[in-house]
């Protein structure tokens, strides 16, 4: 079994060396060829493509380069899992009145590195037949803003997992201040067993094409919206109210 495992691990050694020289290959198809097999691979293959990052340039560096960050993003990607946690039953009053309620999106970094991600999410609330909930309230949040950029108004909006660790963002049903387009809300008219379901998203070209301004800022390294992961994860929850 053991000459197994190394037979295998050789055998993509070899892989990847070979996919590497295909980079700076005057075939197209067969650099794109190659940049997909080293993304399929995965982390397996960082290694060896930061050693040839070393000595690379011209269109083989820029093309390692690519292929690095897909590889490293893919695999922060993967780490990070996210989820509702909420409670095992609420009570018809306290969903209605309060502003929290035990509902908790979590976040949880299985990485050896910090994350930055954006906590924000379109809620949908559903009946049991499965009818979806209007919402009671809807204050549009960019209505008026302290700053002319649009973008560097998401400045705070954004939240840092720490490696190895879990950031928990509580939310409520009644006020619902987790929309990065509106605070909002809703009612619920009797017991039983409701559904919340959102998508986790972050698109960061979508962020900063939302932004006519043209501000230098948008192009910063260091802002959180250029280090935030992006995101596109459907979340779906159970909620039992008596």
């Amino acid at each position: 079994m053991r000459s197994l495992v190394l037979l295998a691990l050789v055998l993509l050694v070899q892989d990847v060396d070979s996919w590497i020289k295909k980079l700076s290959e005057d075939d197209v198809a067969a650099r794109d060829e190659a940049s997909k097999k080293l993304i399929e691979t995965g982390e397996k293959a960082l290694p060896k493509l930061k050693e040839a990052l070393k000595g690379a340039s011209g269109e083989s560096k820029a093309r390692l380069q690519t292929v690095i960050e897909k590889v490293e993003a893919a695999a922060a990607q993967a780490k990070l899992t996210i989820e509702f946690v909420v409670p095992e039953k609420i009570a018809l009053k306290t969903i209605n009145d309060d502003e929290y309620n035990g509902l908790v999106l979590r976040f949880t970094n299985s990485s050896e590195k910090d994350v930055v991600v954006y906590p924000y999410f379109n809620l949908v609330v559903k009946n049991a037949d499965g009818k979806e909930i209007e919402a009671h309230t809807w204050i549009g949040r960019w209505g008026m803003r302290e700053k002319d950029c649009f973008i560097e108004c998401h400045e705070g909006m954004f939240s840092t997992v720490p490696a190895k660790k879990s950031l928990d963002v509580k939310f409520g049903i009644a006020s619902f201040c987790q929309s990065p387009d509106a605070i909002t809300g809703w009612g619920f008219s009797s017991a039983g067993t409701y559904t919340i379901e959102a998508k986790i998203v972050f698109n960061r070209e979508a962020l900063l094409a939302a932004c006519k301004g043209g501000h230098a800022i948008h192009a910063d390294p260091k802002q959180p919206w250029n280090r935030a992961m992006e995101l596109d994860r459907p979340l779906t929850a159970k909620l039992k109210v008596e």
